[in-house]
């Protein structure tokens, strides 16, 4: 039960990484997000509690919905909520919760009742219709200040119920403010008030913001921004100082978006200041076109088939200067590349990601985010509905992770000094030569690739850690590792010895030593190998593929020099 507290907290670390600091001590997020309405509900969740701690999660991404805390204006209810939390508690499971204020992927069915049914005074987007027409949609319009108001009120109520009832004890993390905020079906809202701020003068202050800071924005911005020529004397409407393309429009829903999206932060902290963040359904930047689904849940061609104005990269500069109540802003992952968009979002900020894939690809990309990008957490999306192979999936990655606490929170502290990789499911015609890394880590040069067996090649994970002198600690299953020494004068590197540990200690990182391995298992010596928990050998005659064990091992190496 968690029953002492200190207030979570962020720091930034010497070499660039970034830490929460939760009872005084770096803590490790293993997250899993839940269903949308998974936490609306005590008794639905009773039973889930014990389930996603054997399965290794220590943090729930929940919902929290306005409709419910807010049931009738100025009317607060928090039965309901109180009692999740108390929950949590006794099952020692931390949260951080999900603000579904005024928009959740977009749209606002997540506000109260007496709210939708009032139009006239909270104000609707509207984007274009048929015939010429504007279409009024279940979106709040960013530009009513009395929208704003609304929001504003009822996140302050929230959060310093929040401190008053949890502030002792710490259940809570971090709060996500909104949820994929953005306009769907049209790239600008078009509404009447909308209209106005459109027609009337761009901020001075965006136009500074631009001109001063345009040489660190993200690429795609930095070229649509220039083309425009902006000094610091430059004035006019919207349309004059942006033009009139679909991309105009994003920087238009962008920054009012953000203007927003911060003031309800700000008096948020300023009742309870906890770590915020808003996370972003990702625009068309780094899509992986090889993934297909059915029904459109991410990406999109153009401002409006993605949320417009979110935080994404498109946008995401003038997000980070125009809402700094927020922490930081995170990236949803599903349908992109993987290590561009952690690259991207990793830039000046806390790594976090809030909604992940839950299956084989997603579990296995977390060890990238944890490894090499010293994420805070990468949290699969829908964990509490996961069963059968898809659950023991979840299990074998979080476990291991749980064992590794201390290396990881090492590897958060100096991103880049570890490395985290995976291979996913081989092509037909794939062999271990193809898809291979190579890093260096300290004085050593690595080349990793998928474990050979005689059979069908296997998905493969893990991180590197450098330990102390020339040795490292290997996690993950699935792949070997050749090393070189970097030193110039070196002819020859060789394996001191590779050990297969257990975790006696994960907060410590204490290990102990279960077998020694050599001969088979390093292939004379050639490299190491981490193998498959199932590896598919058994049409080979000679039994010397064995399947995984703890996965974790250390190796220590060395090298001659010519004389």
């Amino acid at each position: 039960m968690i029953t002492h507290y200190s207030k979570p907290h962020l720091i930034r670390t010497p070499k660039g990484g970034h830490h929460l600091v939760v009872d005084g001590k770096p803590f490790l997020v293993l997250g899993g997000e839940l269903q949308n309405s998974s936490f609306s509900s005590v008794s639905y969740m009773e039973p889930l509690w014990h389930k996603l701690r054997d399965d290794g999660i220590n943090t729930c991404l929940v919902g929290v919905y306005w409709s419910t805390i807010e049931p009738q204006e100025g009317v607060f209810d928090w039965k309901e909520l109180d009692e999740l939390l108390l929950a949590a508690r006794r099952h020692d499971m931390r949260l951080i919760l999900l603000w579904f204020g005024s928009w959740k992927n977009g749209m606002s069915t997540y506000v109260p009742a007496w709210i939708k049914r009032d139009h006239k005074r909270f104000e609707r987007a509207s984007i274009p219709g048929d015939n010429g027409y504007t279409q009024i949609v279940e979106v709040l319009s960013t530009f009513s200040q009395t929208n704003i108001e609304a929001d504003v009120k009822a996140f302050s109520e929230f959060m310093a119920h929040l401190r008053a009832f949890d502030e002792s004890h710490g259940t809570v993390l971090m709060v996500q403010v909104e949820n994929e905020v953005g306009l769907l079906g049209g790239s600008r809202d078009v509404s009447s008030r909308a209209q106005k701020v459109y027609q009337g003068s761009v901020s001075a202050e965006l136009i500074s913001t631009i001109v001063t800071h345009l040489d660190s924005f993200h690429p795609h911005l930095r070229k649509f921004l220039a083309s425009r020529k902006l000094s610091h004397q430059s004035r006019g409407s919207w349309a004059d100082i942006f033009g009139t393309s679909s991309h105009a429009d994003e920087v238009f829903m962008a920054y009012h978006y953000a203007i927003y999206v911060n003031r309800v932060a700000s008096a948020g902290k300023a009742t309870y200041d906890l770590p915020m963040f808003t996370n972003a359904w990702l625009s068309s930047i780094y899509k992986d076109d090889r993934i297909r689904i059915p029904v459109m849940a991410g990406g999109g061609e153009d401002p409006g088939t993605w949320p417009s104005g979110g935080p994404n990269l498109e946008v995401l500069d003038i997000w980070k200067r125009f809402a700094p109540s927020l922490d930081f802003l995170s990236p949803d992952i599903y349908l992109h590349h993987y290590e561009q968009v952690l690259e991207a979002w990793a830039l000046d900020q806390p790594l976090l990601i809030p909604e992940q894939r839950r299956d084989g690809p997603g579990l296995r990309r977390m060890w990238e985010a944890f490894g090499t990008f010293g994420a805070l957490t990468a949290s699969p999306f829908g964990v509490d509905s996961l069963e059968g192979p898809g659950r023991d999936a979840l299990r074998e990655h979080f476990g291991l992770l749980q064992q590794l606490e201390s290396y990881i929170l090492q590897a958060q502290a100096a991103p880049g000094s570890s490395f985290g990789f995976y291979f996913d499911e081989p092509g037909p015609n794939e062999s271990v030569n193809d898809n291979v890394k190579t890093v260096t880590l300290g004085s050593w040069e690595l080349t990793i690739k998928r474990a050979f067996v005689p059979g069908r090649l296997e998905p493969a994970y893990g991180i590197v850690f450098p330990l102390s002198g020339d040795k490292f600690l290997l996690a993950g299953a699935g792949y070997q590792i050749a090393f070189k020494s970097t030193d110039t004068s070196s002819i020859f590197t060789g394996l001191i010895h590779f050990d297969e540990k257990r975790v006696t200690n994960a907060r410590a990182g204490t290990l102990g030593t279960v077998r020694r391995f050599n001969g088979d298992e390093i292939v004379g010596g050639k490299c190491v190998v981490m193998p498959s928990m199932k590896p598919d050998a058994e049409s080979f005659p000679i039994a010397i593929f064995i399947p995984a064990g703890t996965r974790i091992a250390e190796v220590e190496l060395y090298h001659l020099r010519e004389e």
